[in-house]
């Protein structure tokens, strides 16, 4: 602005109301049209706090904008209501630009237009309200424009009617806090307080508030209410707030549960190296991350439009389809099927389908076609023919180094793996055929692999951990559901008429702070050493209680005399280690009498 006004010009003789403000804000000089708009003579006004001239929520502003502004040295321009000398307030637009000299800020020369005069600025306005209570008028949801300032609705649409049986005009007659309940008023209070508060101090930002209150409907009735709202000067300078609200079909709790799942879910896919997508029941994406669109070379936009169902080979389609229908939300259906690429060619794709809600399905999908194209059932045999080595017999003297057995474990755990899985996905597609006895023949199958992998999961891990090259990451466990999951884990040891395990605890009170790895591999090894040496016969008592700061874990079958001399894959030694640096133990006692017992002991969280 310095560059407009040079000192040989006179300020007077310029079209336009002209002022400056030294660096604090209080006037230096005004001309005579600046008087003339505001009705002050110089002498009133020149030395004064421009801040004086202004109504209390802009007053509170000034300082903040007037700071950022001396900080930027920018051109900048806003809309103020000014105190003329009659006490009557006029709009005004000010274009501001700071004088500098050696680099900091001197003074701010601004030009100041009275906004009444500009029609063409209010007809754009009187078009954009038009263009917003259209759209606020056709919506579901209740839009609200409520004057802080005055309290007064300044619009309410006519959706208020369908939500809480009220016409327009009587909802327009309310205040807000009228429309509430007793108990919510004060919440709804602190909220509208504290974000005013923040709106004040950061005007220029766009920040809206959520809070759920409860409101009265026009029979009495009260219903749950999610507000959503945000904060704006009017151009008179009020303070308005924009609400929107909608009723709750359930509690907050109840949604603040579902949108944090779909947002976990949700950076999950985009974290895993999978292909993850949501669909909706017809199997057209919502949905996607970057992995899909790599793998196929589909884009989104052709995915979305189409059910998935359009790119799976034709003999897996309707394999793929009833999965899609039927899937639900306690289980994970797993299923593999040949989907075409975009260059033509099928690529074979393991799927993990689950129900998220309703309307959604979560999808997670790898690519595992071989390096030929093969079907279904040729890609488990190649599995089965890769693994030309029997598994390890949990009861089988043999000597060997530790290095070798180790390596064979490792063996056996990924051959037992793939049996657990292909087991696994036969149940699931055999369920779609109603073929019970089939499936309950596979259910065994399943559960005797999966024990056996975990066991070898256990014994490479209790190695590891013994030999150092484990770094624990302890966390806050419930030693009872610990024990139950290990139970559940080596329920292919034993046949449950023959041998009877049962787990008595004083329930979830008893809390260890363990790596829950160790933890669980500690447990499982134990009570599967006393699964051995019990032959899977007989009765085996497990109980979990506190005694002073330590959690006990006590397996106990009082027929087994004395333990025998089996050869087991099981080092107690090792086991006693990763107990050790757990800060617990274990011991073992067997007489005549009382049987044989293992105790495990673990410092107990207070």
């Amino acid at each position: 602005m310095q560059h407009l006004f040079p000192n040989q010009v006179n300020s007077n003789s310029l079209p336009l109301a002209y002022f400056t403000l030294d660096r604090n804000g209080v006037i230096l000089f005004v001309n005579d049209n600046w008087c003339s708009a505001t009705e002050y003579v110089p002498e009133d006004v020149e030395g004064v706090y421009f801040g004086d001239l202004l109504p209390d929520n802009q007053k509170n502003i000034f300082p903040k904008t007037f700071r950022e502004f001396r900080s930027k040295l920018k051109t900048d321009f806003r809309t103020y209501k000014i105190r003329k000398k009659s006490g009557e307030y006029a709009e005004f637009i000010l274009y501001a630009r700071a004088e500098t000299e050696s680099g900091g800020f001197l003074k701010a020369h601004f030009i100041m237009l009275d906004h009444g005069s500009l029609k063409t600025t209010e007809r754009e306005l009187t078009r954009s309200k038009y263009m917003y209570k259209l759209l606020a008028d056709n919506i579901k949801e209740v839009v609200c424009v409520y004057n802080i300032t005055q309290g007064s609705h300044l619009y309410v649409s006519p959706s208020v009617t369908a939500l809480r049986g009220f016409t327009v005009d009587e909802a327009m007659s309310q205040t807000l806090y009228d429309t509430l309940t007793t108990e919510s008023r004060p919440v709804f209070e602190k909220a509208v307080d504290e974000a005013e508060t923040e709106f004040l101090r950061k005007p220029d930002q766009d920040s809206p508030f959520f809070l759920e209150v409860k409101q009265i409907c026009k029979d009495g009735t009260e219903i749950n209410v999610e507000i959503q709202a945000r904060f704006q000067l009017a151009a008179n300078g009020d303070l308005e707030m924009i609400c929107v609200s909608r009723k709750l079909s359930s509690s907050k709790l109840e949604d603040t549960i579902r949108l944090m799942r779909e947002k976990e879910v949700e950076r999950i896919g985009e974290l895993t190296g999978d292909m993850f997508c949501l669909s909706d029941n017809a199997g057209r994406l919502i949905k996607s991350n970057k992995r899909l669109e790599t793998t196929l070379d589909y884009k989104f936009v052709e995915l979305s439009s189409n059910s998935l169902a359009t790119i799976i080979h034709p003999d897996d389609k309707l394999m793929f389809k009833t999965v899609i229908e039927n899937t639900t939300d306690d289980f994970v259906d797993e299923i593999d099927c040949r989907v075409k690429h975009k260059g033509g060619e099928y690529r074979l794709i393991n799927w993990k389908i689950t129900r998220f809600d309703a309307e959604k399905i979560y999808l997670c999908a790898r690519d595992i076609t071989p390096p030929k194209s093969v079907a279904n059932k040729a890609i488990f045999r190649q599995v089965l023919a890769s693994k030309n080595r029997p598994l390890i017999q949990i009861n089988e003297k043999r000597v060997t180094k530790p290095e070798s057995m180790a390596a064979e474990i490792a063996e056996g755990r990924s051959y037992m793996t793939a049996v657990a899985d292909f087991s696994s996905s036969l149940i699931r597609n055999i369920k779609l055929l109603e073929k019970k006895d089939i499936e309950n023949q596979l259910k065994i199958i399943y559960k005797v692999a999966r024990t056996a992998s975990v066991q070898s999961e256990d014994f490479a891990f209790i190695n590891k951990y013994a030999a150092g090259e484990y770094v624990p990451v302890p966390l806050l466990l419930s030693l009872e559901e610990e024990g139950r999951n290990s139970l559940e884990d080596l329920a292919g040891m034993y046949e449950q008429s023959e041998l009877k395990i049962s787990l008595k605890s004083q329930g979830g009170l008893i809390k260890i702070y363990a790596d829950p790895t160790a933890a669980r591999a500690l447990l499982r090894s134990m009570i599967s050493y006393m699964i051995r040496q019990s032959d899977g016969r007989g009765e085996i008592l497990i109980r979990a209680f506190r005694e002073d700061n330590a959690a006990l874990f006590i397996i106990t079958n009082k027929e087994l005399k004395s333990p025998s001399d089996k050869n087991s894959i099981i080092n107690i030694q090792r086991c006693e280690v990763v107990a050790s640096s757990m800060g617990g133990s274990i011991t073992s006692d067997s007489n005549p009498t009382t049987g044989t017992t293992i105790k495990i002991k673990l410092p107990a969280v207070v």
